[in-house]
């Protein structure tokens, strides 16, 4: 259980690396959010899709990409915690799960987790 703890907290450290160095990189390119995108007295097109409509798009994406990100987390877990014996190439299937994801953990889940479970 060290080595569960030991590995998810390894992938934390490198993920938040990650985006620290996202960070950076974008906060070099200035962003005009003063820009006025074609909301005219006569065109209202512009701001009903950059508020209303942004919207609407944005939310199912962001809960899609919450609930992929935490389903390959639980397969991750769920590969770590077998035995060698079980499953044998443990590594390169957390490895494979981490890299594609979610696409690995879906392979995972329908190849191996749904054999182990008979």
């Amino acid at each position: 259980m060290k080595k569960v703890a030991k590995f998810i907290a390894g992938l934390a450290a490198s993920t938040a690396t990650y985006t620290l160095l996202a960070t950076k990189v974008v906060a070099q390119y200035d962003y005009d959010w003063d820009y006025d995108y074609g909301t005219t007295a006569g065109d209202t097109a512009g701001g009903l899709f950059g508020l209303g409509l942004g919207l609407i798009c944005w939310i199912p994406i962001c809960l899609v990409s919450l609930v992929s990100f935490a389903f390959t987390i639980m397969m991750i877990i769920d590969a770590a915690k077998r035995d060698e014996k079980v499953l044998p190439g443990k590594i390169k299937w957390i490895i494979l799960m981490w890299f594609t994801s979610p696409i690995g953990a879906l392979i995972y889940f329908f190849t191996r987790k749904k054999k182990m479970a008979k």
